[in-house]
């Protein structure tokens, strides 16, 4: 026998050793064991001004076997706590909160206990520190201007969470946001009623007061206010009012200007969206007040202009006084209740008539119990059951709910319809929901499923909520749909969710809560099952749950946009933003609000090519120009691009804005109709625009006798630059006509860049924008007093009343389907019904809509399609065709029907409920069912990268049990050749299947089949690419594993390495620069005293003009420029910037270019390519203005040499190389002499009128052009290469970068393509370097317009091979002893 503890075999005592430990350790006991489950930095802040630190622990404390019972914890020292109450006991586990006060400045530890009961892990360490005083400001970003505010960041010495209330003093009205713990963000404004000198802002509430510097600064010119109001008439019966205030500044050039409305003694301050037009130094403000009908109090609204200049405040005042009672507005929701004569005829689906006066779409909330509610709009004919001429619609609610007792209502903002307290037809719910287990299980990138067991004996699940705040702020929610096996009353809930997608700006808890279908909740905000002690996941997989210390610790590290600075004068900008975090999780995305006039808002998500957050957004043209501000929303977390270096920031230009939609000048109506032959009644519109253009216009016109079905009136215009269009709007009008109204009721008005003006007369019916904006301005504003009594023109043919008054009558239903199973994948059906009428034909015009009515107020609308129509016995027949979604009020046994909004030629309406249709005898509901025996497709993700094929839907079986489950993909061949292919799934579960489908060929459609059983067949579309095996340049590629690695997009260098094949290093330098002109040009000296120069010279020699046979038409010249230094304290980027300019056919072209020096390496993206900037690397960015061409067909061709010359080399060699770089967006060009090259990269992509387009590079030496091109010699080498631009009619951006770097490959006159060498060179081309290696990397990225640079570095001469041995012998022989 071998003994583990002495290492010997046979050993007797070794064995006594043993028995002994093994009868200690039997008899002692363990105690319990406590794990520590507090979130990370819970406790991490500072004392309270009441010098407290109030730290609360998350324990959870385990009994093992053999240990006394779980009852009750302490602490162990003189520390003040509350009593520990524990959120639950079972029989293996306690979990619960200790809250523990410490005093500041006190720091030491504690222990928790069970009386003489031992706990393992028991022992905490505390330390309560107190606040820094003073609190110090360690760096403020200077104050940026919104156009009506300002604001700043300030970083504070603190490095744990604070309590503060910051509070601005007088004159000062500042907001404030923390980020972190150590960054305050303030937006400021002036107080209005401030007369006196500006000091610096008094910030107090930090412990301590902080002073910074204010921002206003003085201008000596005078500020010009103008402002206009437009109100409306007195004219009664509309359904709100505006009051609108326009105010125009000029000459405040970007100092302080705001606008600020006062509405029952609260001020709201215009911010960017209220800026309608204009420039810094010509700006409009628009503020509106709407007054509604139910706001009947009196008020007085102040509206005040504030500016500064000449060293004073100026205000410029404007007031309105409101007296509800004077403004005769209507209350558009009058409501009649009737709750008494609520039915039930059909069991469990109640019937509530309700007279609506006003009926429009608007916001309902059904209820039933405390939590289960549903908000929907309802919109006609939704409830419409008749109207008459009063304005008076009667309708009806309709109630379907569970057979259990509880509270039912139905109310709107304004009104509670029907409060039924409680409807007492059914026994009560005696149980409540329990959550049993929750499983997430991570999946691909963000993608995850998420598992959930409830168990509710009574009534059955209705939803489950997984990290939402108390059943708010939902993140994720399952239904009873989600069933994946069971039952609801005891089941598990499967989804397939994408975090990305969820994750947004509110923040969360990880809440988990159920609610059944009587409307009662069970929820717990501590993520364990309190019955058995299982914990379920606290956060999702790789993702902590946000805390304000995440904002500290996990920092943003990067931020550029593709164009970061967009000219919106007269285009809009295609744009990306690329991000990166100092602990980027790529299962993460980012949410991006640019605060432009209205919120840009977007996700950018994890890009695998850059490494960083790619997201695209479009900037429509003529915003107000500034630094936009912009917020991103990292795991809910917000963090403010005030806080933010300048070279993150993201800048606008317009020349002059305009933001204000198109209004109506004026407008014209035809006579009053009278006429028995009918006629035309019509509108005609003047309608304008400043800038943008009219793009789309919308006009709604109403009848009396049909108020709920308006015509509509479309006009797509051309904006082209046009101001004013006139639009005709024009109604036909038929003989023998009923007597009636005509009114303009909506009018909807868009320009070029999607802003709308939109009026609406919520007295009939509102319609939902398909543009939203946050504050509609009314078209009509220019002529508010006036035109209400112009949108109305009577309308009689001398007839008769009709005297038809009743509506047709529902005579047959038909319903195609008695039972549908709603969990596969045929969920078809069809509702035949006929009208009939005694006296009039049925209108084939105003189909009637059938709605469909599941359990718990789920509804369906179907608008039906007209089968046949007898006009002589006045009959029509119609059908729905209704395809019902998944699950669709599968938890009770049957689904109503309703026929509603039909009516007869004399405009008689009239509807059919549920309850109606039963009492006629006719079919009014059908069955359904949940047998989960079909798998169901809902869709398809993307292939991506791993080729495999995810597909998303429902009842795809169960991995742990046998079912017999594959996946049949069909192909369509290139040649029309199509074959398919049966796969079993690599990963499955009830609602999610993986296989990998045959690469390279196109999927036409998928099928997933279960025990035989087939899905819906899914229509594809992608296909499996072929996984790209890269190859690069260099042997080995990339210099080998130690010097870079081999990636699709080229070799992607290590550190310390450079160049496209990463065989060369970079050197360290300091340039000169040139006030006169973009060139660099330096001399470095040898160690030795001696001095080599080798001399790099770029030089745009000119900008051409060409035709398309070659023709040049003009050769511009660059011979002035004109220089400013825009280097930043501080900043790791250098910058210098030159401007220049050019005239062609009598208009001016300005180039500018701007040389960043790169102190720190930074990878950088232009042209959507990223590119690593190694320190000492010198980047270009050169951008073109509008040029006039000559032609439209004509392109522009940019000019350069590249130059690379050595003197006082003995002997030397030089060679050129060039070509296209792997991923064929990269063009280069080598230019070499000994050692050291001189590298151009040119990408074929440039950023020309605000989007990136391709261009080409052409590269000429001395025999492929007639310019003059220095011949090569040994000692000298030139390029000329010619950047082809395409034909543009605004702008044009460029952005190349330069870097020394000490190459590894010398050139020899048998090894180097193109090489010319020196004789003595040439003699010996075997002898080897003694000399460290240097070059010149010069890579014109971007498209390649590149400048001018001279670069000079240090060079070692080469030495003899016995010159370098003697001197190796001397020293070795002066080492020596004597």
């Amino acid at each position: 026998m071998y003994n583990y503890i002495t290492g010997n075999k046979n050993s007797s005592l070794s064995f006594i050793y043993l028995l002994f430990i093994y009868l200690f350790i039997s008899n002692v006991s363990y105690g319990f064991r406590l794990v520590d489950i507090t979130p990370p930095k819970e406790n991490n802040n500072y004392a309270d001004p009441g010098n407290n630190c109030i730290f609360n622990y998350w324990i959870a404390i385990y009994r093992e076997n053999g240990d006394g019972p779980l009852n009750y914890a302490q602490i162990n020292s003189n520390i003040e706590t509350d009593s520990f109450s524990p959120e639950f006991i079972t029989g293996t586990v306690m979990f619960g909160v200790f809250t523990a006060r410490f005093t500041g400045g006190e720091s030491g530890s504690f222990e928790i206990s069970m009386g003489a009961n031992e706990i393992s892990n028991a022992v905490f360490k505390y330390s309560c520190d107190s606040p820094p005083n003073p609190v110090v400001i360690l760096e403020q970003s200077e104050w940026k201007n919104t156009g009506v505010s300002f604001y700043t960041s300030l970083k504070l010495n603190l490095n744990k969470y604070m309590y503060m209330a910051p509070q601005s003093q007088n004159p000062y009205i500042c907001t404030n946001t923390l980020l972190g713990y150590d960054t305050l963000i303030l937006e400021c404004h002036i107080d209005q009623t401030f007369s006196g000198t500006f000091s610096d802002i008094q910030i107090t509430g930090l412990g301590s007061t902080i002073s910074i510097p204010t921002f206003i600064t003085n201008d000596n010119r005078e500020a010009f206010v103008n402002v206009n109001v437009y109100s409306y008439s007195a004219t009664p019966g509309l359904a709100f009012k505006d009051l609108i205030f326009v105010s125009n500044v000029k000459h405040q050039s970007g100092n302080y200007i705001t606008g600020e409305l006062e509405v029952q003694a609260r001020s709201y301050f215009a911010t960017r969206r209220n800026i309608v037009e204009g420039s810094p130094d010509d700006m409009t403000i628009m503020m509106i007040n709407t007054f509604k009908g139910y706001s009947n109090y009196q008020e007085m609204i102040n509206f005040t202009t504030t500016t500064y200049s000449h060293n004073d405040i100026s205000n410029d005042l404007q007031q309105f006084n409101y007296d509800g009672n004077t403004l005769n507005l209507l209350d558009p929701l009058e409501v009649n209740n009737m709750i008494a004569n609520y039915t039930n005829v059909i069991d469990n689906l109640i019937e509530a008539p309700v007279e609506i006066q006003g009926f429009y779409d608007f916001p309902i909330t059904y209820q039933f119990g405390t939590f289960l509610y549903k908000i929907e709009y309802l919109r006609y004919p939704n409830t419409f059951v008749s109207y008459n001429s009063g304005g008076i619609s009667n309708n009806v609610f309709i109630l379907y709910i569970p057979r259990f007792q509880e509270d039912l209502s139905v109310s709107h903002t304004e009104h509670t319809f029907i409060p039924i307290d409680p409807f007492t037809n059914f026994p009560p719910d005696e149980t409540s929901p329990t959550i049993s287990n929750v499983e997430i299980i991570p999946l691909k990138g963000t993608t995850m499923l998420i598992k959930v067991k409830v168990l509710d004996s009574d009534s059955g699940v209705y939803s489950i909520q997984v990290g939402s705040d108390n059943y708010e702020n939902i993140l994720i929610e399952l239904s009873s749909k989600d069933l994946s096996s069971g039952t609801i009353n005891n089941g598990w809930f499967t989804k397939y969710i994408d975090i990305a997608d969820i994750l947004k700006d509110v923040d969360y808890y990880f809440f988990y809560g159920a609610i059944d279908r009587n409307g009662v909740a069970v929820g717990s905000s501590y993520p364990v099952n309190r019955d058995d002690g299982i914990f379920f996941p606290s956060n999702f997989p790789n993702v902590p749950l946000p805390a304000y210390y995440q904002m500290v610790d996990n920092q943003v590290s990067y931020v550029t946009f593709l164009i970061p600075y967009c000219d919106l004068s007269v285009i809009g900008c295609e744009n990306t933003i690329f991000i990166n975090f100092t602990q980027a999780n790529p299962s993460l995305a980012v949410r991006v609000v640019l605060s432009v006039d209205n919120d840009i808002i977007f996700t950018a998500r994890w890009n695998e090519k850059y490494s960083l957050y790619t997201g695209d957004f479009v900037m429509k043209p003529r915003a107000f120009s500034g630094v936009i501000p912009y917020t991103l929303y990292y795991n809910t977390l917000g963090y403010s691009s005030v806080s933010l270096p300048d070279s993150y920031q993201f800048t606008i230009y317009s020349e002059y804005a305009d933001r204000m939609p198109p209004v109506i000048n004026s407008f014209d109506k035809s006579p009053d109709l009278t006429n028995t032959q009918g006629g035309q009644v019509s509108w005609s519109f003047n309608i304008q625009d400043q800038l943008n253009g009219i793009k789309y216009a919308k006009f709604q016109v109403t009848s009396s006798l049909n108020p709920y079905n308006p015509k509509t009136f479309e006009f797509n215009l051309q904006p082209n630059g046009s101001v004013v269009h006139n639009v005709l709007v024009s109604v036909t009008v038929p003989p023998q006509c009923l007597d009636q109204t005509f009114t303009i009721t909506y009018v909807e008005l868009i320009d070029d860049s999607d802003v709308a003006s939109v009026y609406n007369n919520l007295t009939y019916l509102y319609q939902i924008m398909e543009y939203s904006i946050d504050f509609p301005i009314n078209p009509f504003m220019k002529i508010l007093n006036s035109f209400d009594s112009n949108l109305t023109i009577p309308v009689s043919c001398n007839q008769a009343a009709p005297t038809d008054t009743t509506p047709p009558t529902l005579t047959n239903v038909v319903i195609t389907q008695s039972t549908i199973d709603v969990s596969s994948p045929n969920r078809n059906l069809e509702i035949i019904f006929t009208l009939n009428d005694t006296d009039s034909a049925i209108s084939i015009t105003e189909p009637a809509t059938c709605m469909i009515y599941g359990v718990l107020f789920e509804t369906l609308s179907v608008k039906s399609i007209l089968v046949s129509n007898d006009t002589s016995n006045f009959s029509a027949t119609f059908v729905c065709s209704i395809d019902l979604p998944y699950g669709f009020g599968f938890t009770e046994e049957l689904v109503y029907i309703g026929i509603f909004g039909y009516t007869d030629v004399n405009w008689n309406f009239g509807s059919s409920t549920p309850t109606q249709i039963y009492q006629a005898g006719l079919a009014s509901s059908f069955s359904v069912n949940f047998t989960q025996e079909y798998p169901v497709i809902d869709y398809v993700l993307p292939i991506g990268e791993d080729g495999q094929l995810t597909i998303i839907g429902h009842n795809f079986g169960d991995p742990n049990v046998t079912d017999d489950v594959i996946v049949k993909v069909l192909y369509d061949y290139a040649d029309g050749n199509p074959s398919s292919g049966s796969y079993t799934p690599k990963l499955y579960d009830s609602v999610i299947i993986v296989v990998n489908p045959v690469v390279g060929k196109v999927i036409t459609n998928i099928t997933v089949i279960k025990d035989g059983k087939p899905s819906n067949t899914y229509n594809g579309g992608s296909k499996a690419e072929f996984p790209v095996t890269p190859v690069c340049p260099g042997t080995p590629q990339c210099g080998g594993p130690t010097n870079g690695k081999c990636t699709t997009f080229g070799c992607k260098c290590s550190e310390g390495w450079s160049g496209f094949d990463c065989l060369s290093k970079v050197v360290i330098i300091t340039p000169s620069i040139n006030n006169t002109n973009p060139t660099i040009d330096n001399e470095i000296p040898l160690p030795d005293g001696e001095t080599a120069t080798l001399r790099s010279l770029i030089n745009i020699l000119s900008l051409r003009e060409i035709k398309l046979d070659g023709t040049i038409v003009a050769d511009h010249k660059f011979n002035v420029w004109y220089f400013r230094n825009l280097s930043l304290p501080r900043s790791t980027i250098q910058e210098f910037q030159y401007t220049s300019g050019l005239t062609n056919n009598g208009k001016v072209t300005n180039i500018t270019v701007n040389i960043q020096y790169f102190t720190q390496a930074q990878t950088i993206v232009f042209a959507n390519e990223a590119l690593d900037m190694k320190p000492s690397t010198i980047k270009y960015k050169i951008s073109l203005s509008h040029y006039e061409f000559t032609s439209n067909l004509n392109t522009l061709e940019l000019m350069m040499t590249a130059t690379f010359e050595s003197n006082n080399i003995q002997s030397s060699c030089t060679s050129q190389e060039q070509g296209s770089l792997i991923d064929n967006g990269t063009d280069f060009v080598k230019l070499q002499l000994n050692e050291n090259s001189l590298y151009a990269r040119f990408v074929k992509r440039a950023i020309i009128d605000n989007r990136v387009q391709s261009i080409s590079n052409t590269f000429y030496n001395s025999t492929t052009t007639t310019v003059n091109v220095q011949e090569q010699t040994a000692t000298s080498i030139s390029n000329l290469i010619g950047i082809k631009i395409p034909n543009y009619r605004f702008n044009a951006l460029l952005d190349p970068d330069f870097s020394v770097l000490l190459d590894a490959k010398p050139v020899t006159s048998d090894s180097s393509p193109n090489s010319i060498c020196s004789i003595s060179e040439s003699k010996d081309s075997s002898k080897l370097s003694k000399a460290q290696l240097a070059g010149i990397i010069i890579g014109a990225v971007g498209f390649g317009i590149v400048a001018a640079v001279s670069i000079t570095y240090y060079i070692y001469k080469k030495k003899q091979y016995a010159k370098t041995v003697l001197k190796i012998q001397n020293k070795v022989a002066a080492m020596q002893p004597n």
